[in-house]
């Protein structure tokens, strides 16, 4: 046998740096760790208070809270051992009021090293006589030396503001008095608390200073709201007070039969800010509480729902665009939709090995979602103004850049960095690209994201407190999110055509700069009816080009198509024709074959070959319209549908639908450009099929002959809304449940048609859906 000695790792000082200031990342980061730690200890508030000066020796953060508290076994035990945490065993509830634990890894306690130089830390149970209080310098750990070999002052105390007036103490530490601290201690902080935890931190680090120097550089025009600081806390805390609300909304319109609590008993959590920069001084309080974003009542469009079984979508979805139209309807997406294939380039991700091995393959399970849209026009924007109290719409536009994301929340808070500034991390600007009239922009949404514990672990953070591990729950998450946005997108810019607001399609091609035009002239002047008309002006302009842009693309589309489809015409003459010569040498030659049972093999085989010429043929024959599409013709309308009809035989035999065509079509004929009535045909059949799937009742289409001249098309399918039978023919409007629809088929139709002087429209008969086709009369144009 082998012979062994035991061994164990010595970590080295540096790991404590390394999983504090170095693993949880930005500064507010690492503010938002010790927030959720007074959170998980079962305070109803925690307070903060920043004091910047320009002797940084004088500066300070401290983060007070009223929770539980530590006595000195957990202070010098389990608060010594980083990576070791009493949350990952239990229930993973807390003590008092059972709330789900935020923090299991062991290391937020070590966000303060972040924050500054000098950390103290200072609690006590309601049991407790004294206070227990550690004292941490962040330099002693940057040493090549064991960590077993770092000491520092800690113990019990009576007045723990001694600990920053005592000189001999403060000597030994070689740290001189910081008065502006302990005069804010004297005079700020309840030093006889019951029971809590206080964290002062001491010298603030270089990235703290930075964040607070660039939020203050204009003193005279500080909004304390928009601080990164506050805006952090807010991001944080809003989607712990949007949880009941989100959750009564959804019961009151029956989405859900049952409320997810964040807690088993009614418990109250408030954040407050404070800092000397400012005089925010309210009945004498030094503190700001942090509430949600106001702009997340003042909504324009909203969805909100439910997700479950891995994927099905139930929601309501909301338009309060206008007060003259304003929406409330139900809707349902299925896994067919939200798991389907995407519009986005393939991205190299992450290795797998990097992926905890019991995440790799781990489920998403059911949850909840509140996604709010804002438009950017200019009503839209002198709207903000009021709400976000900004002086004009060049700083509406930039907070809103700066509030506006889709950020995710666990157990009520958010998990960073989702929907935080410039962190597109749904990729909604590449599927603009693709799809840019129904993609809404990451600066349009205000959307929030509730995940809980222990149904949602699958998606896990990272340890460093930046993001989910990218596991296949992860990316499922990720496209049921962009199908839900997706949806939202072709409501709202269905609306927004009927209405006639805005942009009708995001350019593809090179345009002048309109907004480094509107920069200018916002720069020479102030008055709000010449930046008003000049907005104004460069919608129209945008309008007219976006509309001379769906023309050129549907002569490309034409062309395109016509071009192709002759090309596999004339390809198919050539072997059509060889095959016919081969069939018929064949036939010659099977009656010379003298053994009977091969002689019928063969007659088999060449039957086959016969069926198959045929069908080709018939192919052939059913695209011919699409030749030779430059002259006019006298064709058949009932040969022209018929031929449509052929090219979906399988998806109409398959689902069992019924053609009819009526007897008035058998005659009827007409010249003009087959093609347009052949590619018309073709968009709304392929739609009919589409829709006719997905019911169950009678599977009917119809074509027919009324008043003599009008071609109507029409099926059993399900009914067009009311209020879009007119934009369906609009670029980009699809009620189609797949990600890849386009909203071109109807638009192209149109538009071809109107190039040869038809028109083209839509109603609802009793039976389903109608499209109706005639030649306009030009005597009476």
């Amino acid at each position: 046998m082998i012979k062994s000695k035991e061994y164990n790792f010595e970590p080295g000082a540096w790991s404590i740096v390394q999983m504090g200031e170095e693993l949880i990342g930005h500064p507010t980061t690492a503010l938002n760790e010790l927030v959720k730690n007074a959170y998980d200890a079962d305070a109803e508030e925690c307070k903060i208070f920043y004091n910047y000066e320009s002797n940084n020796k004088k500066s300070f953060i401290i983060i007070s809270d009223n929770g539980l508290g530590m006595n000195n076994t957990i202070l010098f035990g389990e608060w010594l051992q980083p990576s070791v945490s009493s949350k990952r065993i239990g229930t993973g509830k807390s003590l008092i009021y059972e709330r789900n634990l935020l923090g299991s890894k062991g290391i937020g306690r070590l966000a303060a090293m972040a924050l500054g130089r000098y950390i103290t830390v200072v609690s006590k149970k309601k049991e407790d006589n004294l206070y227990n209080w550690i004292r941490l310098d962040r330099v002693d750990f940057k040493k090549e030396t064991l960590l077993k070999d770092i000491y520092f002052p800690g113990g019990e105390i009576n007045d723990f503001v001694n600990i920053f007036r005592d000189i001999d103490f403060l000597k030994k530490l070689k740290k001189s008095k910081n008065d502006s601290l302990l005069d804010f201690i004297v005079n700020n902080i309840d030093f006889k608390f019951e029971e809590g935890t206080l964290i002062i931190i001491e010298q603030l680090d270089d990235s703290v200073r930075t964040i607070i120097e660039d939020d203050f550089k204009d003193e005279d025009n500080v909004n304390f709201e928009d601080t990164e600081f506050m805006r952090s806390l807010k991001t944080l805390i809003t989607p712990l007070e949007l949880n009941t609300q989100i959750q009564n909304d959804l019961s009151e319109k029956k989405i859900i039969n049952k409320k997810y609590l964040l807690s088993k008993k009614e418990s109250i959590f408030k954040v407050y800010l404070g800092t000397n920069l400012l005089n925010i001084i309210k009945d004498d309080d030094l503190f700001e509480l942090v509430e949600p974003f106001s702009i997340i009542k003042h909504y324009e469009y909203r969805v909100f729902g439910n997700i479950i079984n891995e994927g099905e979508v139930k929601g309501l979805y909301i338009c309060n665009r206008l007060e003259e139209d304003k929406i409330e309807e139900k809707f349902n997406l299925d896994k067919a939709f939200t798991l389907s294939d995407e519009p986005l380039s393939k991205r190299k991700v992450k290795e797998i090995e990097e992926i905890p091995i019991e995440l790799v393959d781990a489920n998403i399970g059911d949850f909840f979602f509140d996604i709010r849209v804002y438009d950017r026009e200019s009503d839209s924007i002198e709207k903000m103004m009021e709400v976000l109290k900004t002086p004009n719409r060049k700083a509406v536009r930039k907070m809103m850049n700066e509030l506006l994301g889709l950020k995710i929340s666990k157990n009520g808070f958010s998990v960073k960095p989702y929907g935080e500034e410039n962190n597109d991390w749904m990729g909604l600007a590449q599927m603009r690209v693709q799809t840019p009239a129904t993609v809404i922009s990451a600066t349009q949404i205000l959307g929030y994201i509730f995940l809980k514990s222990p149904e949602n672990n699958g998606l896990c953070e990272k340890t460093n407190r930046e993001g989910f591990f990218e596991n296949k729950a992860f990316i499922t998450f990720k496209k049921i999110l962009r199908a839900i946005i997706l949806e939202i997108g072709r409501r709202r810019y269905r609306y927004r055509l009927k209405h006639n607001l805005g942009r009708t399609i995001k350019s593809k091609f090179e345009r002048p700069n309109v907004n480094e035009y509107l920069k200018y002239i916002s720069d020479k002047t102030d008055d709000p009816e010449i930046l008003k008309k000049s907005e104004e002006f460069i919608e129209n302009i945008t309008t007219t080009l976006d509309n001379i842009e769906n023309a050129l693309t549907f002569s490309q589309r034409l062309a395109s198509l016509g071009s192709g489809l002759e090309l596999v015409y004339h390809e198919l003459s050539q072997p059509l024709t060889l095959l016919g010569g081969t069939k018929s040498v064949l036939q010659l030659k099977v009656n010379k074959i003298i053994n009977e049972e091969l002689k019928k093999e063969f007659k088999h085989e060449i039957s086959c070959l016969n069926e198959s010429i045929s069908t080709f043929e018939q192919l052939k024959n059913s695209i011919k319209p699409a030749i030779g599409i430059a002259r006019p013709k006298i064709f058949k309308p009932f040969d022209t549908f018929k031929k449509v009809c052929f090219l979906f035989s399988k998806n109409i035999n398959d689902e069992k639908i019924e053609i009819e065509i009526n007897k008035s079509l058998n005659n009827y004929e007409i010249k003009d450009y087959e093609y347009a009535l052949w590619i018309s045909i073709l968009n709304i059949i392929n739609n009919a099929v589409y829709w006719l799937k997905l019911i169950d009742v009678e599977k009917k289409i119809f074509f027919t002959l009324e008043d003599g001249n009008i071609l109507v098309i029409s099926n059993t399918g399900p009914l067009i809304p009311e209020g879009d039978l007119e934009t369906i023919f609009e670029y980009g409007v699809t009620f189609k449940k797949e990600k890849n629809a386009t909203g071109l088929g109807l638009s192209f139709t149109n538009s071809i048609l109107s190039s040869i002087n038809w028109e083209i429209w839509a109603e609802n008969r009793d039976y389903g859906p109608a499209f109706l086709i005639r030649k306009e009369d030009i005597n009476e144009q």
